[in-house]
């Protein structure tokens, strides 16, 4: 018998024997014979190692494995608002309404169980608005697409739920959509802004259309650093407080060498002034696995987008040494069109400005993706 399950690890070796007694307890091995519990592997005292350490209980011939997973269950954005009073509070904030029954949201949520590949932050009902929200560390443009997939599993959820007849005479009415992302990335943007899928469609050679595209979907990006969107901060205090939060961690992290402590350090500030207190100190441990899981996935985003560059700065001087200069812009346009690298980069690239650049590019028959 192999059973798979989650759990959130500690620094103090007592924990381990607690997730012990909890698979003894799930088991139900205690109840007769004798067991015997070990460990699969070397112990550490680092949690962050930890993540692929087994433990075995054993009882006659049974074995009962538990797996650590790595793939966490909650977002730090998901974490901090998973109870529906603070869903209800930020959606008030946001909306300037006045919704007092948190029993009145329905979550909708898309969990990757379900949907493989497809995972979003908070989705939920209420009253008639379909609400989607996403959160994210760095700025995306293509959160209109990525939007577009989650509204289609979202809507059809609802279709199968209230069983909405497509095929009938009459117009059957469906929920308002509303599509929000809150950013929190370390690139200065400004307070709000609107992210379009139509301005992600090309067409060939860079002709205009002039007709409404068949499909839209309009993200609202709201800012939610800290020294941004005061009046939405002043309305929603769990917000503030999360804003408050990530600057004090990034600082600490900033200037630390072991990431880990510093991120311990930080939680146990924020707890003594009262920032997100109650669910850091009840969710400590998950806390700090979630986010410095999210903080080394973005860094080495960075690092990844940084290789890319130089590999192809190498590659342009490269190309310019053996006279393929042809090849060398195709290989930016691509670049460029993929959204790999941005269209200030390519003109720089080319020594055009970025108006020659995007001239130059819808003549070659590529587009640019914003």
């Amino acid at each position: 018998m192999v059973a798979m399950m989650e759990r959130i690890h500690y620094n103090r070796k007592e924990s381990i024997q607690h997730s012990i007694n909890l698979v003894l307890l799930l088991s139900n091995i205690s109840n007769s014979g004798m067991c015997k519990a070990s460990f699969a592997g070397p112990l550490t005292e680092n949690p962050r190692l930890n993540l692929l350490q087994k433990i075995v209980i054993m009882k006659g011939e049974n074995h009962f494995i538990m797996k650590v997973n790595r793939k966490y269950k909650d977002r730090l954005f998901r974490i901090v608002f998973r109870e529906k009073e603070d869903l209800l509070d930020l959606y008030n904030a946001v909306n300037g309404s006045d919704y007092d029954n948190p029993d009145e949201l329905e979550i909708m949520t898309i969990e990757d169980v379900i949907y493989v590949h497809m995972k979003n932050d908070v989705a939920f009902l209420l009253s008639d608005l379909l609400n989607l929200w996403e959160h994210q560390s760095t700025f995306n443009p293509n959160m209109p697409a990525r939007g577009l997939g989650y509204f289609a599993q979202l809507y059809q959820q609802y279709i199968e739920k209230y069983g909405v007849n497509l095929y009938s005479s009459k117009q059957k009415k469906l929920p308002f959509p509303q599509y929000i992302v809150f950013y929190n990335g370390e690139k200065d943007m400004p307070e709000r802004m609107e992210l379009r899928l139509s301005d992600a469609f090309f067409t060939k050679g860079g002709e205009k259309r002039h007709k409404q595209p068949a499909v839209e979907i309009v993200a609202d990006m709201i800012n939610i650093n800290v020294e941004k969107n005061a009046a939405l901060m002043a309305q929603c205090q769990k917000l503030k407080e999360y804003a408050q939060f990530i600057d004090l961690v990034r600082k600490q992290l900033q200037q630390a060498d072991d990431k880990e402590e510093a991120m311990r350090q930080a939680v146990d500030e924020c707890i003594r002034k009262g920032i997100l207190a109650e669910i850091l100190y009840k969710n400590k441990m998950e806390v700090i696995e979630v986010f410095l899981t999210e903080y080394d996935e973005e860094k080495q985003r960075i690092i990844e987008e940084k290789e890319r560059e130089e590999e192809l700065r190498e590659s342009w001087e490269a190309g310019e040494q053996n006279g393929i200069r042809k090849g060398s812009f195709e290989t930016i346009y691509s670049l460029v069109q993929d959204g790999d690298i941005p269209v200030e980069l390519g003109a720089k690239k080319l020594n055009m400005s970025v108006e020659e650049f995007l001239e130059a590019l819808h003549k070659a028959g590529y587009h640019q993706t914003r």
